[in-house]
């Protein structure tokens, strides 16, 4: 992620910046997007960039980071770690 700004002297090169910022992030194979627009008076860019594995280059494989769910065991019974409760007679 990144974010470039600029005043209105620096909206030029701020654009440049941008530019190859965004060149050298889809050449490591990363997927994201650019927003923000030079103004009159200035710039302003915000960069979103993600590692997606597609490439080879990143190492990841390219699924979610949550971690898995953990597979269920025949051999474990959560049943045994809760007694029912014992009706009371009347």
């Amino acid at each position: 992620m990144f974010t470039i700004s600029a005043d209105e002297a620096g909206s030029q090169k701020a654009e440049e910046l941008k530019n190859k910022f965004a060149d050298l992030i889809k050449e490591y194979g990363l997927e994201g997007a650019v927003r923000g627009e030079g103004y009159a008076k200035g710039a302003s860019y915000t960069g979103s960039y993600q590692i997606t594995g597609k490439s080879g280059k990143s190492g990841k494989s390219g699924k979610s980071a949550k971690a898995a769910k953990p597979k269920w065991d025949p051999k474990y019974d959560p049943s045994q770690y809760f007694k029912p409760k014992e009706a009371k007679k009347e």
